[in-house]
């Protein structure tokens, strides 16, 4: 989830999102991995914080959700999406195939 502007606290945003859906909730329709607020911070919901991101504070790993309050969230974003998406290596182009499926769908031809 990306959120631009807010009057809420990070902190506010994060414990509602925390009890609602996540890792936590058992629930895989209620599911957030993350929330990303713009002009505040970000939390991500690490799980039980044996996956791909990670947050390390000198205690040991870090598990459940936590609350970042960060000017860099775009970075932080990006980061967290190269981390956590799937990799597939395709050798051309992939919309073209999106393209052709619009197509197929609802052509209009309008001469």
């Amino acid at each position: 989830m990306i959120a631009f502007e807010s009057q809420l606290t990070l902190e506010t945003v994060a414990n509602t999102v925390a009890k609602v859906g996540g890792f936590a909730s058992g629930k895989p329709d209620q599911i957030l991995d993350a929330l990303f607020i713009i002009d505040r911070g970000y939390a991500i919901d690490l799980g039980n914080g044996s996956g791909s991101f990670k947050f390390v504070p000198p205690e040991g790993n870090q598990s459940g959700w936590i609350a970042v309050e960060d000017g860099d969230v775009l970075f932080t974003l990006m980061t967290w999406l190269s981390i956590t998406m799937p990799r597939v290596v395709r050798f051309g182009p992939l919309l073209p195939l999106y393209l052709l499926e619009m197509q197929k769908e609802s052509p209009k031809v309008i001469v």
